[in-house]
């Protein structure tokens, strides 16, 4: 899944690397302090359900118009019947792992 909404994103002219590209604009850019930080679920326990919500959210908004796009379905309705199975098979394999995810931050100070 993650490969088709990276292939539909680019397809659709948008840029599922954000964090980096926020980063390297903010170094260019003339700012000062820079800060980058990721976060991520990996290792933190009291996070497990709230994650596996968040993935599973993240899924049911981009893989449909994604499967579109990159021609695996003929249309959105399609693709979310067949990623109602997904999500509940990623659901069922978190109850037993950690559904991962990174989120980063990057803040700068600019001096005129």
């Amino acid at each position: 899944m993650r490969h088709t909404v990276i292939d539909a994103m680019l397809k659709l002219g948008l840029w599922p690397f954000a964090p980096q590209t926020v980063y390297e604009e903010i170094c260019a850019g003339g700012f000062h302090n820079i800060h980058r930080e990721t976060y991520t679920t990996e290792g933190k326990e009291q996070v497990y359900g709230v994650a596996t919500k968040w993935v599973a959210g993240v899924m049911r908004a981009l893989v449909p118009r994604s499967m579109v796009a990159l021609g695996q379905v003929e249309n959105e309705e399609e693709a979310k019947r067949k990623l109602d199975v997904l999500v509940g098979e990623f659901e069922e394999h978190c109850r037993d792992a950690l559904a991962l995810a990174s989120l980063g931050v990057t803040v700068g100070q600019r001096i005129d």
